[in-house]
């Protein structure tokens, strides 16, 4: 039985920025929240100040578990050798702490399968899904599925951040009925007061690592042939974030001549400034589970353009609060923010729907009663 005091052993991968680390602070404050006793396991070797302040602060336990295997590591490194070396390895240590209830929350898929069903029961939060089959491998695939079935999820609910991924998740490991993915969609915290219209109208933002599957080429074309056929010398497109191709866009940008309207600002302490001060969130990503700086977006009432791949459809309610468009579709891209930024009545009504979407389907109040349901129902009973 679950109750206030219920003792929650956390593994989490949370890395250094991004979604999985915002989620993972979340989860803290939501035990925190529900009364719950969590002892959190580090397996990162790198000493984390904020972490561990954070852990501190709410008073939860940390238990250092970095001299032991946590998967993906040297001659284990291949499923199903990472998961059952995981079991072997964490057997004892998950049982010497007695845990009512084992949560894994990760973002690397197969991580920490091997630590479920060492507690009496267990939750796996998969923030993205599987890519891919090898079609040519049936046999692994069908052992994959096998093991995932019966050995590994047998006694763990296993959920996700959107339909897609959990469609996804439920095909590559053969998960039916009562066992598909629980879907959950994510949060970023109030919806936000929208900043004045008159101050926020020429520059169009986009939030993220620059890395390929954000599809920043297409992002650079799109941004080159809004300016182009704009007609004012405001507008600008800015993304902020660092990644492996950060300086190759710049590179492009630069030899273009337009690096004073197309930029690149790398990390920044201040990302809320840049929403506050947009016009237009635009992400034509090739893979996204679902979005969190679409849903940061929203919530400050900015019309978003996004591509129509994975969870992103599902945050971007189409001809609403955006335009959800196919990734390489250069010139019906720029056409959709040119058409935001000149039709102000479209603007607005578009500005209030985005704040309206968020409120109803991605509100902090509706998150945080779907966790609660997904814990409940791990063990059988209510909070």
């Amino acid at each position: 039985m679950l109750i206030p005091g219920s003792k929650v052993l956390l593994f989490a991968e949370y890395g250094r920025m991004g979604g999985t680390r915002t989620y993972f602070k979340q989860l803290l404050a939501l035990y925190k929240k529900f009364g719950l006793a969590v002892t959190v396991v580090r397996t990162y070797a790198d000493d984390d100040p904020e972490i561990d302040e954070l852990v501190g602060a709410y008073g939860f336990d940390c238990v250092d578990a970095t001299d032991i295997a946590s998967g993906g590591v040297g001659l284990w490194r291949r499923f199903p050798f990472c998961a059952l070396y995981e079991r072997y390895s964490f057997r004892r240590f998950v049982r010497s702490l007695m845990p009512d209830i084992l949560v894994a929350s990760v973002g690397t898929p197969g991580l920490f399968v091997g630590v479920l069903g060492l507690a009496r029961h267990s939750v796996y939060i998969l923030h993205t899904y599987p890519h891919g089959r090898d079609d040519a491998r049936y046999w692994k695939e069908s052992l994959r599925r096998l093991i995932y079935r019966h050995a590994l999820l047998g006694r763990t609910r296993v959920m996700t951040v959107s339909k897609y991924s959990g469609a996804r998740i439920a095909e590559a490991w053969g998960l039916c009925g009562d066992r598909k993915p629980v879907v959950v969609y994510s949060t970023v915290g109030e919806p936000a007061v929208p900043a004045p219209v008159e101050r926020t109208r020429r520059t169009i933002l986009t939030v993220g690592h620059v890395v390929e599957y954000k599809n920043p080429y297409a992002w650079i074309n799109t941004a080159m042939s809004v300016i182009d056929a704009s007609e004012s010398a405001d507008v600008r497109f800015v993304w902020v974030g660092e990644g492996e191709l950060l300086d190759e866009c710049r590179r492009i940008v630069t030899e273009q001549g337009m690096e004073r309207r197309i930029l690149f600002v790398g990390l920044s302490d201040d990302v809320e400034s840049f929403y506050r001060d947009c016009a237009i969130y635009f992400q034509p990503s090739l893979v996204e589970s679902l979005g969190l700086s679409v849903l940061d977006a929203l919530r400050h009432g900015k019309p978003c353009v996004v591509s129509n791949r994975g969870g992103l459809p599902e945050v971007v309610s189409d001809g609403e609060c955006g335009w959800v468009m196919a990734p390489h579709e250069v010139d019906a891209m720029a056409g959709r923010l040119l058409d935001l930024l000149n039709d102000d009545a479209r603007y607005a009504q578009m500005s209030a729907s985005a704040v309206r979407r968020y409120g109803q389907v991605f509100a902090p109040s509706i998150w945080e009663e779907r966790m609660i349901d997904v814990l409940a129902s791990a063990v059988g009973t209510v909070l």
